[in-house]
């Protein structure tokens, strides 16, 4: 089985610094990213306002395909990972 679905949790800043936020999406994933994505990687998405948002991913997922369709794509990964404690 491989991975075509990722939870994420969205990365948010305030003035002690970067943390993520407490509830999990679902992204899915494209077969090109596979293999760059890992537990504590950042990842950009695009928002419900339509602008590209860091996300650090939580989990890595195998969905039906029928679930799959109702989620959104992921748009790129970046080299950085986010330490999750």
């Amino acid at each position: 089985m491989t991975t075509n679905a990722v939870k994420v949790r969205f990365i948010k800043k305030n003035k002690k610094g970067l943390f993520l936020y407490p509830k999990d999406y679902i992204f899915k994933i494209s077969p090109k990213f596979v293999s760059k994505v890992q537990l504590g990687s950042i990842v950009m998405v695009k928002n419900l306002k339509n602008t590209e948002t860091k996300v650090c991913v939580t989990d890595l997922m195998q969905l039906p395909p029928k679930v799959m369709r109702s989620h959104q794509p992921i748009t790129k990964v970046t080299g950085k990972k986010f330490l999750i404690k």
